[in-house]
């Protein structure tokens, strides 16, 4: 690997703080439904046994992501230098030498954007949103004097969305996610009232997943952004 310039990135902190508390979360609320299930003082569980399965396959899905989250978190690594990119995760590495590179695809999905490097051999996806947004600039402008203008596709919509983004477009992102929290909270609601009605605790634990998501959405939505790690 050419050593006159080489970078190492890796993910910001907040998807090891994400894995690490949502697996505290996931393990915290399946022994709380398991619980509460068992106990059935109500006798709203109808069918302990199916009840127990369902909570199981719902918080253990969760659990195992969060794993993968951490492990993802310890394993990643995006090293790039003068003449390569080198990509290491959970189970291996890619790496794309640039004058190998047929072409350079921006996307805007996920959030934050990804390009994806096709080579001769192999492929690099790069998810922008998994960096600082000063790293995100620096790779930017480090992939985009590394390959040919003639390669790159799609780098016109990525640059008015993610390099200098419309008002109209930052307003629609707002609007979304307001919509989906008060969707969340709405469901929790909803669950809540069924409980005070006396449809049984099953429904209490769906109000209370329900509302913390919600508050969770809320707290992001609110933290930084320019500055986030």
């Amino acid at each position: 690997m050419d050593m006159k310039r080489e970078r190492t990135y890796r993910p910001r902190r907040y998807f090891r703080n994400l894995g690490i508390v949502g697996l505290v979360f996931t393990l915290t609320m399946w022994s709380a439904s398991v619980a509460a299930v068992l106990f059935d003082v109500d006798g709203s569980f109808w069918r302990p046994g199916l009840a127990i399965a369902f909570f199981s396959v719902c918080w253990g899905g969760v659990t195992l992501a969060g794993v993968w989250l951490v492990a993802w978190y310890a394993r990643h690594r995006l090293v790039v230098s003068d003449s390569t990119v080198l990509q290491s995760g959970v189970f291996g590495s890619k790496q794309v030498a640039f004058d190998a590179i047929q072409e350079a695809k921006w996307r805007l999905t996920p959030q934050g954007g990804r390009i994806v490097l096709t080579g001769q051999a192999s492929s690099v996806k790069i998810e922008f949103g998994s960096y600082t947004p000063t790293e995100r600039r620096e790779l930017f402008s480090i992939l985009r004097e590394c390959i040919g203008d003639q390669r790159h596709a799609g780098w016109e919509e990525f640059h008015d969305r993610f390099i200098v983004p419309s008002p109209e477009w930052a307003r629609q992102q707002r609007f979304v996610r307001r919509i989906m929290v008060l969707a969340v909270f709405a469901f929790g609601v909803t669950f809540a009232v069924l409980w005070v009605l006396g449809q049984g605790t099953f429904y209490l634990v769906l109000s209370l997943v329900n509302v913390l998501a919600g508050l969770w959405a809320v707290a992001k939505g609110r933290g930084p952004t320019d500055n986030a790690t």
